[in-house]
């Protein structure tokens, strides 16, 4: 991270800011822990001073196994078995925004939408000049996430819920 332009520098002095990202909040007090250890260690053999503000942590993308295997077997029921490929890595980290939206509501799946279309010629990624999508990924993408949204509203309900109320 860039500090702030108005920073003073002493001689001999050495500013570093970071942040971390960790996969599993569950170890974050851990790893503080050790940064701070390795922090300190190295402070007392090499005789400086370190100064260390509240470590800050993102949190990461995580898909809850039990729900992701859930949605998986929802999607391979209703598009086949080979329509919905289990990625078995974290998400990559550049979802910062969906990150803090899960954290915040405890709960929550990342999914990728493939938009590319090789018959019409639609294979180039995002971020690229030449960048196109299939529109009709699009319109595949909102009924089948309904679909399973409406699955899981039902199957968390009580029973009923969604019957025809009418007659």
């Amino acid at each position: 991270n860039i500090l702030e332009k108005d920073t003073v520098f002493r001689k001999n002095e050495i500013h570093v800011k970071a942040a971390f990202r960790i996969a599993h909040m569950k170890y974050i007090e851990e790893i503080t822990e050790e940064l701070h250890r390795i922090i300190h260690e190295y402070q007392e053999h090499n005789h400086y001073e370190v100064v260390i503000e509240p470590l800050e942590c993102m949190p990461p993308v995580y898909n809850d196994e039990k729900e992701a295997e859930e949605a998986y077997l929802f999607f391979r029921q209703y598009i086949g078995d080979n329509a919905v490929p289990v990625r078995s890595e974290f998400p990559p980290h550049g979802r910062d925004d969906f990150a803090l939206f899960q954290h915040e509501l405890a709960s929550g799946l990342f999914f990728f939408l493939g938009m590319a279309n090789i018959e019409k010629g639609i294979t180039v990624g995002m971020h690229h000049p030449k960048f196109d999508i299939d529109e009709e990924s699009l319109t595949f993408a909102v009924k089948t996430m309904s679909m399973y949204l409406f699955h899981v509203l039902q199957s968390r309900q009580p029973k009923g819920i969604f019957e025809n109320q009418a007659g």
